[in-house]
Formats: structure tokens, C-alpha cells, sequence
């Protein structure tokens, strides 16, 4: 079977766009969970159990409205296919991040953690910084213009929930202010209660990308693995074996080389079908799988009926009770009334000689099966 490698394959791009456009998706609940965040705080606020400015709330909570339905629409446009719109989900989230902290001030300080947050799920890095920068930009005009026109931070202090202007007098000092007498309730509801359930935003978003990442990782391993595998017999297929051969094997220490050759496939073929001729390979495959594995004895298959085993740091006698092990449990098999054999031959050197070491089992597998061959006929 003929495979040009993973890597030169669409394989791994598709599964790439498919891994944006689930970090797309996730970043759009980014949106509806500020959204969400905000909405209970008006709710709160319109239902007087928090004393908050209601201008500033109002400002947040209609800016996140806007911003949240802007990607929504052109999501539902795009599919959220297309390789602008992580940039359109984040430059949305930094903007009502950046608007709800102006209005809002010290209530929301964790906010400006989600942006950056959300954009370090994307595999380009440079999604993280663009966002990093934006966000770094919109938080420091949102200080400034928030300091004014946002709700001051003496709030907790006073018995006010006015922005800045509020406490300057006309003649440029501080109004006369009464202090609050229970500073520890403001702290708790105004300060504790919204940074609270950002921060629970941000964990559950953490979270998320953890898991995410695991699980991107395990499907990348598995359509690895499977462009890896010749599937009729569950083996490695040629393309790995190539790679292998020149990347891998060139810097272990000892090798052995074991082919196997069907013997009689031909035959098979002409006179019972190529279905048969499929189940003779497969049962071959089969007793070879038994003696494999993923450390030290790698099996691949390199033609229709041929198979290499490869051991790393082989042991005295090993890749011999290996063929004969093969052998006879050839012997014992019978499939639709026809024995299986299989010309064999090995050979043993060092994998910076791991080529040579490949010709000369080869070899001496194609002199076994022409003597095998000359004595089924005598």
C-alpha cells in the first residue's frame, strides 16, 4: 500500500480546522458567559438587591448584548468556518471586557483574564498575542476613561455608588462623606460576590482547555496511529516503515531484520480468488502480530504478502526462535483445506548500517524461498 506519511497528507490540516473551529465555538461561550455574568448583576441591580450605579450597569450590560450578537450573526453566516472569525469572537470579548471594566471598575478587575485566556486555545500563537496586545491597549483606556466615568473604587467606603465626580466638589476638593458602617457587607456583595463568579468563568474555562488539549492530543495519536497502519493486517504500512528506516532506526544500537514472504500466493490467487489470498496474509499477519509489539519488535508490512520485523537490541538466538515460532505455527494452521508456509530470513548488524542490514535479510529470505520453492517441486 502505498502511504506518502501523515504529515504529507490533507490528514492533519482538516483535523487542525476542525480544533479552530471548536475553539471557536468554545470562545463564543466565553461571550455568553460574560453575557451571563452580567446579566445577573443588572438583574440583581434592577431588583435593588445590589446598589450599583444604574447607568454604568446598564452600559455594561447593553455593550455585552451588542458585542455577544455581533459574532453570533456572523458565525451563523460563516458556520464559524471561516479564518477571520476567532479574530471577530476575540476583538468582541476584549472590547466588552474593556467597556464593562471602564463602567464598572474594581467590581470586574479579574475580567481582563478571559481574552487571553480564550486566544491560548488556538494552535497559531500569534492569535495570543494580537490578543494580548489588544487586550494590554483596551484596559489601559478603559483605566483611564473609567476613572471618571466609571464607579469609583470609594464606593466600599462611603455610602455612595457614583463614579468619580460624584466626590469632587465644586471647588476642585473632596465632598463631605459619610463612611460607611458596614464596609464588610459592601466588600463582600459589591467586591467578593461579581469577582467570584468571574473567577468561576475563568476555572470552568481552564478546565475546558486542559480537557480540550488532552483530547485534541488523543485524536492527532489516533489518525497518527491510522495513517501509520495498514489496516487490512494491523500492521505498520510502508510509508512508516520508510520513516522510520531513515529517522528512527539509523540511531539505535543493535538490530535484527526478520521478511517473511508468503509462499504459493500466486497461486492462490489464480486458483481460489484473491478473498483467500487476503485471509492467507491476514492469518500471516496474525501469527507475526503475536510476537510483536510497540517497543522492541516493530512489524511492517512493505508488499501484498511481504513483512518485516525489526528488534531493537536483539538477543542472542532471538530473531531465529522468532522464525522458527512463525514456522510452525504456520504448520498448524489450515485455511480452507490449504497449509500456509512462508519463506523467511533474518539478519543481525547495527542500525547506523540498518539499510544493509535490510538487503541481507532479504536476501537470504529469496534464497530460502528459492530452495523452498526447488523442494516442493522435487
Amino acid at each position: 500500500m502505498e502511504d506518502k506519511g501523515f504529515y504529507d497528507s490533507d490528514i492533519l490540516k482538516r483535523e487542525q480546522r476542525e480544533q479552530e473551529i471548536n475553539a471557536n465555538h468554545c470562545t463564543m461561550l466565553g461571550l455568553y458567559g460574560l453575557l451571563a455574568v452580567i446579566a445577573l448583576c443588572w438583574s440583581l441591580t434592577v431588583m435593588k438587591v445590589f446598589d450599583v450605579n444604574r447607568q454604568a450597569i446598564d452600559t455594561a450590560f447593553i455593550v455585552s448584548v451588542i458585542y455577544t450578537l455581533i459574532p453570533v450573526i456572523a458565525g451563523h453566516l460563516t458556520k464559524m468556518a471561516a479564518p477571520w472569525f476567532k479574530y471577530l469572537c476575540l476583538v468582541c470579548l476584549c472590547i466588552a471586557s474593556s467597556v464593562t471594566f471602564m463602567e464598572l471598575s474594581f467590581h470586574v478587575v479579574l475580567l481582563y483574564a478571559l481574552p487571553v485566556i480564550f486566544a491560548s486555545q488556538y494552535k497559531d500563537r500569534i492569535v495570543l498575542w494580537i490578543t494580548y496586545i489588544m487586550d494590554v491597549g483596551l484596559m489601559t483606556f478603559a483605566s483611564v476613561a473609567g476613572f471618571r466615568n466609571g464607579i469609583c473604587d470609594l464606593n466600599v467606603l462611603f455610602k455612595s455608588n457614583y463614579n468619580a465626580s460624584y466626590y469632587i466638589g465644586p471647588d476642585g476638593g473632596i465632598r463631605n462623606l459619610i463612611f460607611n458602617d458596614d464596609p464588610v457587607h459592601v466588600l463582600v456583595l459589591y467586591a467578593g460576590f461579581p469577582r467570584a463568579l468571574l473567577l468561576f468563568l475563568i476555572v470552568l474555562m481552564i478546565q475546558f482547555i486542559n480537557q480540550k488539549s488532552r483530547n485534541d492530543a488523543t485524536r492527532i495519536a489516533k489518525l497518527k496511529k491510522e495513517s501509520d497502519t495498514d489496516l487490512a493486517t494491523n500492521t505498520y504500512n510502508k510509508g512508516k516503515y520508510e520513516e522510520m528506516l531513515r529517522d528512527y532506526y539509523p540511531n539505535v544500537g543493535d538490530v535484527a531484520v526478520i521478511f517473511w514472504d508468503l509462499n504459493g500466493l500466486k497461486h492462490i490467487n489464480d486458483t481460489r480468488g484473491h478473498d483467500v489470498g487476503d485471509s492467507y496474509i491476514s492469518k500471516l499477519a496474525d501469527v507475526i502480530g503475536t510476537i510483536s509489539d510497540e517497543k522492541r519488535r516493530k512489524t511492517f508490512r512493505v508488499g501484498g504478502d511481504e513483512f518485516i520485523m525489526i528488534i531493537e537490541d536483539p538477543d542472542e538466538g532471538e530473531p531465529d526462535s522468532l522464525v522458527e515460532y512463525v514456522r510452525r505455527s504456520l504448520e498448524l494452521e489450515t485455511l480452507r483445506g490449504m497449509s500456509i508456509s512462508a519463506a523467511s530470513g533474518f539478519s543481525v548488524g547495527k542500525g547506523a548500517q540498518i539499510e544493509d542490514v535490510v538487503k541481507k535479510a532479504d536476501t537470504v529470505m529469496y534464497e530460502n524461498k528459492k530452495r523452498s520453492k526447488k523442494e516442493r517441486k522435487d
